[in-house]
């Protein structure tokens, strides 16, 4: 499945230390606004990061729409590069780049958001983090 030090461990298993997840932060990208994360059957929405860093340090593969150019950063800023060591980072914005070249645009459908009242609405890092699992599965065949 990825090439990286997980390799030979079982799908379940590799699922079961999967992380998925999403900050969504000002428009400087200086100032976290929310969080939302999926890790086995647990699932987090808030405004801080406390509550990320035990999946964080559990989890051995990270998985995100744009997290190796926004979320990564933000977190090795905020936290330290220590925190993402040794994790494999899976960014499903450039799988679908390479998987869907002929769509126009690749950013994730978001259903909950089809008619915002705003353009710079809020998005919803739990919703988002949901859509990245089924888009890495669908990914995945």
């Amino acid at each position: 499945m990825f090439q990286h030090q997980l390799t030979g461990m079982a799908d379940a298993q590799l699922w079961d230390s999967t992380l998925f997840l999403d900050l969504e932060t000002d428009r400087q990208g200086k100032r976290l606004l929310a969080v939302g994360a999926v890790y086995g059957s647990g699932e987090l929405h808030g405004a801080k990061l406390d509550a990320l860093l035990p999946w964080l340090q559990d989890a051995q593969v990270l998985v995100g729409h744009n997290i190796v150019r926004h979320d990564a950063p933000f977190l090795r800023q905020r936290l330290g590069d220590e925190t993402l060591a040794g994790k494999a980072l899976v960014d499903t914005l450039g799988w679908s780049a390479l998987l869907y070249a002929d769509q126009p645009y690749h950013k994730l459908v978001k259903g909950y958001k089809l008619v915002p009242e705003h353009e710079e609405d809020l998005s919803d890092p739990l919703s988002d983090s949901k859509l990245c699992k089924t888009l890495l599965e669908e990914q995945l065949g």
